[in-house]
């Protein structure tokens, strides 16, 4: 019997196929310039649409249109979202006119403002794409890395002037935001038709602890555990060579010396998500990134960040191996520490993410195979530093502070409920219109939030009336008038855009929200904190796992329901019931939000309510409890 470890170890499992695509992209470029020039066709390749990605752009199709087009022998609907890269959500009101303007000539009739703090185009046409990328340029913008199995866009609390902290923290998030962009000129050179040079740009500086990552693949760690589940750590960062193309079809070469130091040729095996939080506000729901920041203030000033890391929502329905996770607290750091620290963080899951099965690639999955531990000590080994231990912290709250309010500065911001992110002037409701208006007049900045609203901010006492003049105007100086349950209510695009789409999102939730705001009235809920999300497929882009009120499309009509997340973001929900329509769901929900009304403890949250009650009784098998239609008054509000 043999005693060799290599001998007994299982072969490597083949890579995936995006990691080919990788590979042979010559650092992103593919042959995206040549397909975006081709008018016989409002689409582009399989292969190119991996890469666009990278660009912050994905094909779509108008799924709508779908049965009516095929019957006329028609292609698709063809049209690309265009994600911008916004970190910590600041627009200036230059941009905002800027990126309202190109939507209006050159995408869909709306705007829309996403979980992750940014603008996305919609129904933009192949022959617009150029035009939209460069009028963004000209207001210092762009759409690098938004999407892509690279950093994501880079969260943060949005409004920075309410104190010196919260300034600080947007400009560690923006600062690492850059830091993390891939270096490749592919994205100028395609969109902005930047001439190539000969021997590249200057090659990036590395964090100041950081000498020993300048390959692009690094030694195992000394004591590296190997469970039979994880896959081995890949032997190099780029997949074995493709079947050689045709010249006529290959990319173009990059420069000789270009070189991504942190991603390496074939970049991460999947998407990562940074997010910076302030407490007691979790508004960037920062156990679900797999790398989160949470300020730590001592003696009023910015003390340095516990670290979390492993969070992620995506799953896929009937896949036991996939599954939301929060990320786990590992430690502290000072500020200067936050790029060096990322820089290992993202390098180690370069090394040992999974690239050979994409729906077990993400962070969590490689933290969940090999252990916190494990991961701790491997970044711990790159940066060159040692964490600190975790120092207390509490959150309260993910809920925006809506309307107005007074920042550390001295100047205002104000605050407006926009339900799913979409800005459009609708009957009685013209919100592009005064937006517009605003964003002539103001001096300050505009703040996209992580629940999808938008805070005017940085409004002088003079401005003050002239902003407040127009919100009235409208009808939008008191957005926030409504439940509480609306008000924390996120909602996904879905149908009809998303070409992942299983059902309803976005253009359900408001009926959703209509049937249950009854309910609540009746029950002296109206007022209470209650989070709903909902998504039109499992892999979670609204955070619906963390939503103490979860709607998961499934299929056309049907949904899982999930209840009793914390408020705070700090625990995920449960399933309690696999496949309903929203009529059955509400039908479940309502005489819960009733017994809800008249069993809760003081203080006690909706999503503690239905861990103690209905999940409970559900999992020990005890029928549910009768709910009468008019309930006693219930305790007050905490």
């Amino acid at each position: 019997m043999t005693t060799d470890p290599a001998a007994a170890s299982p072969p490597p499992k083949p890579l995936s196929v995006n990691e080919g695509i990788k590979a042979r992209s010559n650092f992103l470029r593919g042959t995206i310039a040549r397909e975006i020039a081709d008018t016989s066709t409002g689409a582009i390749s399989e292969e190119n649409s991996q890469l666009t990605k990278f660009h912050g752009l994905y094909i779509q199709d108008d799924r709508d249109q779908r049965r009516a087009r095929a019957k006329l022998k028609q292609e698709k609907a063809y049209g690309f979202m265009l994600r911008v890269r916004l970190p910590g959500g600041r627009c200036t009101p230059g941009q905002y006119l800027k990126i309202d303007r190109l939507g209006e000539e050159l995408a869909g009739p709306s705007l829309r403002l996403t979980t992750r703090q940014t603008f996305q185009f919609h129904g933009v046409a192949k022959g617009n794409l150029k035009k939209l990328v460069q009028g963004l340029r000209q207001v210092w913008l762009d759409s690098i890395a938004a999407c892509g199995d690279v950093n994501r866009n880079v969260m943060a609390p949005p409004n920075p002037e309410r104190s010196a902290v919260h300034q600080r923290v947007y400009e560690l998030a923006k600062g690492f935001s850059e830091f993390a962009l891939p270096k490749s000129r592919a994205y100028h050179e395609i969109w902005l038709d930047e001439k190539r040079v000969a021997d590249g740009e200057p090659k990036p500086a590395l964090p100041a602890s950081s000498a020993l990552l300048a390959s692009p693949t690094f030694p195992a760690s000394p004591a590296l555990p190997s469970p039979p589940a994880a896959p081995a750590p890949p032997a190099s960062s780029a997949p074995p060579a493709s079947p050689a193309s045709s010249a006529s079809s290959a990319p173009p070469a990059p420069p000789a010396s270009e070189v991504e130091p942190m991603y390496g040729p074939t970049y991460l095996p999947r998407k990562f998500k940074v997010g910076f939080a302030v407490p007691p506000s979790n508004d960037v729901d920062v156990f679900s990134q797999d790398l989160g920041f949470i300020a730590v203030v001592e003696n009023g000033g910015l003390a340095g960040f516990n670290v979390t890391a492993g969070g992620g929502m995506g799953m896929s329905h009937g896949n036991a191996g996939t599954y939301p996770r929060l990320g786990e607290l590992i430690g502290f750091v000072t500020p200067d520490k936050v790029n060096a620290l990322g820089f290992a963080a993202i390098t180690t899951q370069r090394d040992y993410g999974d690239r050979a099965n994409r729906k077990h690639a993400r962070l969590k999955y490689t933290i969940a195979d090999r252990g916190i531990a494990w991961f701790k000590a491997e970044v711990e080994r790159r940066a060159g530093f040692a964490f600190e231990p975790a120092r207390p912290f509490r959150f309260t709250t993910i809920t925006d502070d809506y309307g107005w309010h007074r920042a550390a500065d001295g100047t205002w911001f104000h605050l407006l409920f926009i339900l799913s992110g979409r800005i459009q002037d609708t009957p009685g409701r013209p919100l592009r219109t005064a937006l517009r208006e605003i964003a002539q007049i103001h001096t300050g900045d505009f703040r996209l939030t992580p629940s999808q609203n938008l805070s005017i901010s940085g409004i002088t006492d003079g401005q003050r009336p002239r902003i407040e003049a127009i919100l009235k105007k409208h009808g939008l100086n008191e957005t926030h008038h409504i439940s509480g349950l609306r008000l924390n209510a996120l909602a996904c695009v879905a149908l009809p855009t998303c070409g992942l789409a299983l059902a309803e999102s976005e253009r359900a939730l408001p009926g959703l929200l209509d049937k249950l705001d009854p309910v609540l009235a009746a029950a002296g809920l109206r007022r209470d904190a209650i989070s709903i999300r909902m998504t039109g497929c499992p892999n979670g882009c609204a955070r619906p796992y963390i939503g103490e009120i979860a709607f998961v499309g499934r299929a056309p009509g049907k949904y899982a329901l999930l209840l009793g997340a914390k408020l705070d973001g700090s625990r995920l929900n449960t399933p309690y019931a696999p496949s309903v329509s929203l009529e059955e769901g509400v039908a479940l929900l309502a005489p819960i939000l009733r017994r809800y009304a008249r069993e809760r403890a003081a203080g006690e949250e909706f999503g503690d309510f239905c861990q103690r009650t209905v999940l409970a009784e559900k999992k020990a098998g005890a029928p549910p409890q009768a709910s009468e239609e008019t309930p006693p008054a219930p305790p007050a509000s905490a």
